[in-house]
């Protein structure tokens, strides 16, 4: 009995990994159309097969944890990148004024001395 469990366990764990390895397959249904149940399905009790869903189910959810933490941390890296853009952006604003103010008094310095230098010739 206790072999037959161990068996049992064996060929249910070497289906999951198969199956999770597997691309998924939906049943077609069309008029009059039935059912086709998967071959390593047949072979199971109610109980197992609603293991074996459960599994699959965790396995998934597993999955989709692991998407989800894999989102947020790119949303992370997102709204720094956004942050250091704005922070960039300020940055070159004030460049741009204080390039702006030098330019004038420049362009102020050079008018007075150039047209003091044009009156003596």
């Amino acid at each position: 009995m206790i072999q037959q469990k161990n068996d049992l366990q064996k060929q249910f764990q070497k289906r999951i990994t198969s199956d999770l390895h597997s691309q998924p397959t939906m049943p077609s249904y069309q008029h009059g159309a039935t059912y086709e149940e998967d071959d390593h399905l047949k072979d199971m009790e109610t109980a197992q097969i609603v293991d074996y869903q459960k599994t699959v189910l965790k396995k998934q959810d597993e999955g989709l944890d692991r998407i989800s933490a894999a989102l947020e941390r790119t949303k992370g890296i997102g709204m720094s990148i956004s942050d250091e853009l704005d922070d960039q952006n300020k940055l070159l604003e004030k460049l741009d004024d204080e390039v702006d103010g030098t330019s004038r008094v420049l362009y102020l310095f050079l008018l007075q001395h150039c047209t003091h230098f044009l009156f003596r010739i």
